[in-house]
């Protein structure tokens, strides 16, 4: 069956999903366990024709009180896929609610996001995320999976398996693999690397490095 909105697979390539460029951003301290955050981008895409292509606002509102967390994100990005040829009207938003219970011998968490994309029809995009963490001394073992639907159609889905091992308080060494599977029509991959077609391919990517907290 051909999606609805075909344009919401083959044009999904969030601009703020990895970073927001030339932004600035304020995290308050938590009161009882709740804390906010707000951000703004300036954008890199800004034209003469549009003057808001790329920028953003998001706003997070999150709660932690010992095992428990909860967290609400919302975003807005200004141009839909932030190209030069982009509207200042086109919208991409996005809305992302999460949360966690730690049991001690493991972290499970869950996680459910929207995004309505104004510049392909109002399309809508929904994804899931299951996720769980285990520390094992100075390793913590980590797994997810995630599904998303593209108006109601299977768009694609994703299993990642990870490995953390603490060096010391403030630094840590890091290994990841995912398989991304994508459904006739889907073009997603793993990384930021832009898809050569929307044939159903799997996508996979190993990444290792070294984490240091100043």
């Amino acid at each position: 069956r051909a999606p609805a909105k075909a344009d919401a697979r083959l044009t999904l390539a969030d601009p703020s999903a990895v970073r927001a460029n030339n932004s600035i951003a304020y995290y308050s301290p938590a009161f009882n366990g709740f804390s906010a955050g707000l951000m703004y981008s300036f954008g890199g895409e800004n034209t003469y024709q549009a003057r808001s292509a790329g920028t953003m606002t998001s706003v997070k509102l999150a709660y932690a009180n010992g095992p428990v967390s909860v967290a609400y994100g919302n975003q807005v990005t200004k141009g839909g896929v932030a190209t030069t040829t982009a509207a200042d009207t086109e919208k991409w938003t996005t809305n992302f609610l999460a949360g966690a219970y730690d049991l001690g011998v493991a972290k499970l968490s869950l996680g459910y996001k929207t995004d309505k994309l104004s510049f392909a029809d109002n399309a809508s995009v929904k994804s899931m995320i299951y996720g769980v963490a285990a520390p094992m001394g100075a390793v913590t073992l980590k797994a997810s999976y995630v599904t998303a639907k593209a108006d109601g159609d299977k768009m694609a889905n994703q299993f990642a398996l990870g490995a953390v091992y603490d060096l010391s308080k403030r630094t840590s060494a890091y290994a990841t693999y995912s398989t991304l599977k994508n459904e006739e029509g889907s073009g997603k991959s793993v990384g930021s690397a832009a898809a050569s077609d929307f044939t159903g391919l799997r996508s996979k990517g190993f990444e290792i490095g070294v984490k240091h907290n100043f």
